[in-house]
């Protein structure tokens, strides 16, 4: 395998002009392989990643969302402030770092 391209994920740009536009609470809700860049943190009242969950990813995002469980616990993995901030991504087909 390689690793992705980058830590960005898929509308990242939409997120920060959505979450800017509107004056309610905005709550994001990511579903990623792993770290990801937040730019968007400091622009929305609350974040919550989840990894690659199966099945039941929607029924945990609303046990979340609603108070059942608490999300709380040590990351597996670092989540950077800047892309500059990690080991650039490898592009081959056998990496070494």
């Amino acid at each position: 395998g390689k690793d992705r391209d980058s830590l960005s994920v898929d509308q990242q740009s939409f997120m920060v002009l959505a979450s800017r536009a509107i004056s309610i609470p905005i709550v994001s809700l990511t579903m990623a392989p792993g770290s990801v860049l937040m730019p968007w943190a400091n622009d929305v009242d609350a974040a919550l990643l989840i990894f690659l969950a199966g099945d039941y990813t929607g029924l945990a995002f609303a046990d979340v969302l609603f108070g059942v469980t608490n999300p709380a616990a040590k990351l597996p993995v670092t989540i950077p402030k800047f892309e500059s901030d990690t080991i650039a991504p490898c592009k081959e087909s056998d990496c070494y770092y």
